[in-house]
């Protein structure tokens, strides 16, 4: 996966190339586009971090590292994986009602998720390091 895959600006220009412009509509087909694009292309590359991340903990030698990079590294891209996903499939960008209650619900507690497991898998990824490379952690 190429970094312009990952750079939404990069998906507005090539769409708005292909769609006739983007306007100050932010519902032009092109920014429709980039927008559906974007969100699928980071779809696969966020559930690889975890495979990565279970993949990674085969070369760990300290017992609560390998703990710490599967159950909690793991464990939490997981969560952001569930949470991202469930975002995409509830208010893509071709969705023409509005979101219910429930939904906006379930929105508000995926962002959270997402949130808290962002800011738990640099602590989980610090304390894997720790117990890997610092003695007596």
């Amino acid at each position: 996966m190429s970094d312009d895959q990952l750079d939404y600006e990069a998906y507005v220009r090539h769409c708005g190339n292909l769609y006739g412009g983007i306007h100050e509509d932010n519902n032009t087909p092109g920014i429709l586009r980039a927008q559906h694009d974007h969100a699928l292309y980071i779809f696969n590359p966020l559930r690889d971090l975890q495979i990565k991340a279970v993949t990674l903990s085969a070369r760990l030698n300290d017992r609560n590292a390998l703990y710490c990079m599967l159950h909690g590294v793991g464990g939490r891209l997981r969560m952001i994986w569930d949470g991202y996903r469930s975002i995409i499939f509830t208010a893509h960008p071709e969705r023409e009602k509005g979101l219910s209650s429930n939904e906006q619900s379930s929105i508000t507690r995926d962002i959270n998720v997402i949130y808290m497991n962002l800011l738990g898998v640099l602590d989980n990824l610090a304390r894997c390091f720790a117990y890997e490379r610092i003695r007596n952690f």
